[in-house]
C-alpha cells in the first residue's frame, strides 16, 4: 500500500491544480464588461408631439378634439404644433393664446430612446420655443426645438350632398372627388344642401343658385387657410361599384317603417 501513496498524491495535485485554473478563468471572465448592443442604424427618435389644452387643475381638457399633433419626420428638428383656429373646430370660438398657457405634452419615442428634460406642462403661448435632447437608439445625440402655432384649417372636402327636393343624397366617392346622383327624374333647377369640412367655402354655392343637375356640375371648395382647394363634380349617374359588401350609409330600414306606420308596432333598436 505504501508503494500506491505517490499516485495519490499526484492525482490530488493534478485536481487541485485544475480547479484553480478553472477558478481563476472565471473569475477573469466576470470580471469582463459586456459590449453594448448597439444597432447599426436607428429608427426616428421622435415620432410625434402632441400638445392638449388643460382645465385649471391641469387635467386634460378633451382627448379628442383638444389634442394636436405634429408628426416628425427624419432630419427634421424644429417642430411645431399646429393648434386650431377655433376650439372645437367645428364652433366659432376663437382659441386665444392664454389657451396655450399650460399645455399638456406628450412624445411618442422610439424603442430604446430618451428624451431630456421630460415632457409635462408648457407655455406655448406667444411663439415660445423649447430645446430637448433626445438620445436616439445608436446613442446619437439630437437637439429638438418644440413649438405652437394656432393655424387656420387646411382642410377641404364635401362631406355632405342633398337634393331635399327629390330626397336624393349624394353618393361621395372622396377618392376620385366624384358625388353621384342616383334618379332617373328631371333635376334641371335644383336647390342643394351640403356639409362641408368646418370653415371651408364652395363656389359656386349651390344652396343659393338653382342648378341644373342633368348635367355635371363642377363645385371649388377652398379651405378655411384660404389657400387649400379640392374640386368636386357632381353628376347624375350611377356611383362606381365597390368590390364588395354594401356602400356605407346605402341602406334603408323600410320593414321597420312600415310596422310602425301601418300597424302601430313597436321596434326596438338592435
Amino acid at each position: 500500500m505504501n508503494g500506491n501513496k505517490p499516485t495519490f498524491k499526484l492525482k490530488d495535485m493534478k485536481n487541485k491544480l485544475y480547479i484553480f485554473i478553472v477558478g481563476t478563468m472565471l473569475f477573469l471572465l466576470g470580471c469582463q464588461t459586456p459590449d453594448d448592443l448597439i444597432p447599426s442604424t436607428a429608427t426616428n427618435g421622435i415620432t410625434s408631439i402632441s400638445a392638449f389644452f388643460t382645465d385649471e387643475d391641469g387635467n386634460i381638457l378633451d382627448e379628442n378634439n383638444g389634442k394636436f399633433t405634429a408628426t416628425v419626420t427624419d432630419g427634421s428638428y424644429d417642430i411645431v404644433i399646429p393648434v386650431s383656429y377655433y376650439y372645437p373646430e367645428n364652433s366659432d370660438d376663437l382659441v386665444t393664446e392664454q389657451m396655450l398657457v399650460n399645455m399638456r405634452v406628450e412624445a411618442v419615442l422610439g424603442d430604446n430612446v430618451m428624451i431630456s428634460p421630460s415632457l409635462l406642462y408648457l407655455d406655448l403661448s406667444s411663439g415660445k420655443k423649447y430645446t430637448f435632447t433626445v438620445v436616439d437608439q445608436m446613442k446619437q445625440v439630437h437637439e429638438y426645438t418644440i413649438r405652437a402655432e394656432i393655424t387656420k384649417s387646411a382642410a377641404c372636402a364635401i362631406e355632405e350632398f342633398n337634393l331635399p327636393g327629390f330626397s336624393i343624397s349624394g353618393v361621395i366617392n372622396e377618392s376620385n372627388k366624384t358625388i353621384s346622383l342616383v334618379s332617373a327624374d328631371d333635376l334641371t333647377s335644383e336647390l342643394a344642401e351640403f356639409k362641408l369640412s368646418p370653415h371651408a367655402t364652395i363656389s359656386p354655392d349651390p344652396s343659393a343658385t338653382p342648378l341644373n343637375y342633368n348635367e355635371e356640375q363642377i363645385f371649388t371648395v377652398t379651405a378655411h387657410n384660404g389657400t387649400t382647394q379640392a374640386t368636386y363634380t357632381v353628376k347624375k349617374s350611377m356611383p362606381d361599384k365597390i368590390s364588395s359588401g354594401i356602400r356605407p350609409g346605402s341602406a334603408k330600414i323600410l320593414f321597420a317603417k312600415k310596422l310602425i306606420a301601418e300597424l302601430g308596432a313597436p321596434v326596438s333598436n338592435p
